[in-house]
């Protein structure tokens, strides 16, 4: 486990056919915090959440906190070619087609809502600290990676 000598505030988001949820649980275990699951509709109710969240040393999941977190942040965005998302919508037994009308509609349906609600770009991964490639990786692999990379920014 690493242990913050500080507090810290980590986001993981990705496309939005890929549900991150899961893995930001096992990253803040990895880490030794907690994983603070906040819905989008909350973030409707309350936007001072990102002013002043409930965890100031913990894992966050989705592009909302990314884009409109204060402070203290690491972002990482885990990034899949749409090749690989296409491939694993197909996985489930549909048609290339559907997979890929599947991909495409998750990321323009969420585009638009973050959009109108947040005010948040998801193709703009300039906000991100850091963008891993992860179509040849694990989430072993994908965990070591973020882990490293939190590691040098702590020092």
């Amino acid at each position: 486990y690493l242990f913050w000598s500080d507090l810290m505030i980590i986001v993981i988001a990705a496309h939005p056919f890929y549900d991150m949820k899961e893995f930001a649980k096992s990253l803040a275990l990895r880490f030794g915090t907690n994983f603070q699951d906040i819905d989008k509709l909350s973030l409707t109710k309350n936007a001072g959440l990102f002013h002043n969240p409930p965890s100031k040393n913990a894992v966050y999941e989705g592009s909302v906190f990314a884009h409109k977190f204060e402070g203290d942040v690491a972002r990482v965005y885990v990034k899949w070619s749409d090749e690989f998302l296409v491939k694993q919508a197909m996985d489930s037994g549909i048609s290339f087609e559907d997979a890929n009308k599947n991909v495409e509609s998750a990321f323009n349906d969420e585009a638009e809502y973050l959009k109108k609600f947040f005010d948040v770009d998801i193709k703009d991964l300039g906000v991100y600290d850091l963008v891993v490639s992860a179509d040849r990786l694990d989430i072993d692999g994908l965990i070591s990676v973020i882990e490293r990379y939190i590691n040098k920014i702590k020092k």
